[in-house]
């Protein structure tokens, strides 16, 4: 977005999800431990999608038996958050079959994805 949000009234920051209704995501990924077998791969999965449903957040993203990536955000207000981000970090690194784990910072959800 070029514009400046001084010149948006509120009706149109809303709509376009900038200023004060930006809605924030996470980006993680992780390798597993090499020989993780699909059975390991797609229990971790499932165990990773009952921790992200129980702590209210949603995961959008692909595995295989290398690792997975994808998108963390929350259902619903307030948004996704530094201490969200820690706790995804804290509980993939939990994990017996996770070698590495890696987020970045919290990022727009709607916006600079081909930056």
């Amino acid at each position: 977005m070029r514009c400046s949000l001084a010149f948006l009234r509120r009706r149109l920051r809303k709509k376009r999800r900038l200023g004060e209704f930006t809605e924030f995501c996470i980006e993680i990924s992780a390798k597993f431990t090499p020989g993780t077998t699909e059975a390991e791969a797609d229990d971790l999965i499932n165990k990773f999608i009952d921790y992200i449903e129980a702590s209210s957040l949603k995961f959008g993203g692909v595995h295989t038996t290398d690792g997975m990536a994808g998108i963390v955000d929350r259902r619903g207000r307030p948004y996704v958050t530094d201490l969200d981000r820690a706790a995804v970090m804290d509980w993939l690194d939990s994990q017996r079959i996770v070698k590495t784990a890696r987020s970045q910072e919290l990022r727009n959800a709607w916006y600079g994805w081909s930056d």
